[in-house]
């Protein structure tokens, strides 16, 4: 969970995803209009996911430990 600055902008660190059957690599998230309704899980006021680029998938998937994404990714969709 994070809470954005006062221009809306926020910042965070994650793991690459790894690819699955069918889906281009892509991070989900909900956006909700303060940090207590996002603690309870009300008034979320979106879902949505964030699609990878296509050259920061190439990059990672050729280092260690993502060779099964390789194999598996989505067709070049995006």
């Amino acid at each position: 969970m994070q809470v954005t600055d006062a221009a809306g902008q926020v910042t965070f660190t994650t793991i690459f995803p790894a690819c699955y059957s069918g889906r281009w690599p892509h991070i989900h998230f909900e956006v909700y209009p303060t940090l207590a309704s996002a603690t309870n899980g009300s008034a979320k006021l979106a879902t949505s996911q964030l699609a990878l680029p296509k050259a920061t998938c190439d990059d990672v998937f050729a280092t260690a430990g993502y060779s099964q994404s390789v194999s598996i990714r989505a067709p070049d969709a995006v």
